[in-house]
């Protein structure tokens, strides 16, 4: 059987794009994001990983040059995510149903009903 080729895809993400514009001589941007999983472009050329910039530990890009002012920046990224957790119909049922049964239980305990 043979193996997949590549870097493994994330189990579960979703696409973000960043997009500024560059300030004179800026080497920095920060943000968080998924190392290895990032595509840098500057005016619509994509950057290489490693040799125009650095992006390791999920904050920060780090440009090798200074940008030219002006230099439009637009990152495309996937971000992992986790499905939240899902309640049924009848889970919220029982719970509005014991809150309200606590709440009826405080009301005769505070009139004395």
């Amino acid at each position: 059987m043979a193996t997949y080729i590549g870097k493994d895809p994330l189990p579960e993400g979703y696409q973000f794009r960043y997009s500024f514009e560059a300030g004179a001589e800026q080497t920095i941007i920060n943000f968080n994001y998924n190392a290895g999983y990032i595509d840098v472009f500057a005016n619509g050329i994509k950057l290489k990983n490693g040799v125009d910039f650095t992006a390791i530990d999920n904050v920060s890009i780090v440009f090798t040059e200074g940008l030219v002012e002006g230099t439009e920046i637009d990152v495309v990224g996937v971000k992992a995510f986790e499905i939240a957790n899902v309640y049924t119909k009848l889970d919220v049922e029982k719970q509005i149903s014991d809150a309200l049964s606590t709440f009826r239980l405080q009301l005769i305990q505070d009139f004395n009903l």
